[in-house]
């Protein structure tokens, strides 16, 4: 009896005294590692990764990875040389996620040496625009950057007939017509939107699909809106162009502002069946002398 009131107190005593167990420390999560950068990307996936993840994701790895020794930048908002995207993009990586823009390419022409996008951007307010990219490149790297982006007013709405700006075929087709589609937009463009010595009819589909917002569908729209000219094209600069898709640049004004105007037409038997466009104004105090265009 004695014995075990005894082994009792002592038990009672030893956990008493015992140092008591501490919990281990949470084991913080490992950050999720970017995906590397391709050592070796086509032009349309150097593409995709500078838009949709060195500015969309705000990543300069991304960006520095592809960008060649030297760098021309017609952005009239970005300085010019690699310092001035890779700079920009740190400075997008200091903002949370929501609070920048996100991109998200729809459409890519590969037409050495350039490769252009046509771009959804989602802006931190709920906006949406419409954007053009284009990229030339040297040995595999990014050596020129030009760009235009158009916010989108209204958002589509199929019941009201109001199409959006980037709605539409994004995948290239007909590419063994890749020449001759370039030399027919470029005869549009000169001949019809800058010279007014063409018609319209002779270019463009009776089934036109437009998503310029200021026009209804079909050539007699178009041909109306040459006529009365707030927007007018002055001269074409740039035709990039493979399969059915081709890209044009013009400087041009738009009821006497100056403007960059970027077209992308889609074609049906040389025929233009499809058309987005875009057109920014020229500031007058951009962040280079390179121009827009």
């Amino acid at each position: 009896m004695k014995r075990s009131l005894l082994l009792s107190l002592l038990a009672v005593a030893s956990a008493c005294t015992s140092t008591p167990r501490v919990a281990d420390p949470p084991v913080a999560p490992r950050p999720v590692a970017s995906p590397p950068v391709p050592s070796d990307p086509s032009p349309g996936e150097a593409l995709r990764l500078v838009l949709e993840e060195g500015l969309g994701q705000a990543r300069p790895e991304v960006v520095a990875a592809l960008l060649g020794e030297t760098y021309t930048e017609h952005d009239p908002g970005l300085p010019d040389g690699p310092a001035g995207i890779l700079g920009h993009v740190a400075g997008l990586a200091t903002h949370p996620p929501g609070a920048r823009s996100s991109l998200r390419v729809l459409r890519t022409l590969d037409d050495p040496p350039y490769v252009a996008a046509h771009s959804e951007e989602s802006l931190p307010g709920g906006e949406r625009a419409a954007r053009f990219d284009v990229f030339r490149l040297r040995e595999g790297k990014l050596v020129e950057h030009w760009s235009a982006r158009m916010l989108e007013r209204d958002p589509p709405d199929e019941a009201a007939g109001r199409r959006g700006l980037l709605e539409g075929p994004v995948e290239v087709r007909d590419r063994e017509q890749s020449v001759e589609n370039r030399l027919r937009i470029q005869r549009f463009v000169d001949e019809v939107l800058i010279e007014r010595r063409e018609v319209v009819a002779h270019f463009v589909s009776d089934e036109l699909i437009q998503h310029d917002p200021r026009l209804d569908d079909g050539p007699a729209a178009w041909a109306r809106d040459l006529d009365l000219g707030p927007l007018v094209h002055t001269r074409l600069e740039r035709v990039i162009g493979e399969g059915d898709l081709v890209l044009t640049q013009c400087h041009g004004t738009l009821e006497g502002t100056a403007v960059v105007i970027y077209d992308l037409f889609r074609l049906e038997a040389g025929l233009v069946v499809e058309h987005w466009n875009v057109w920014e104004a020229v500031p007058g105090q951009p962040a280079h002398e390179n121009g827009m265009l």
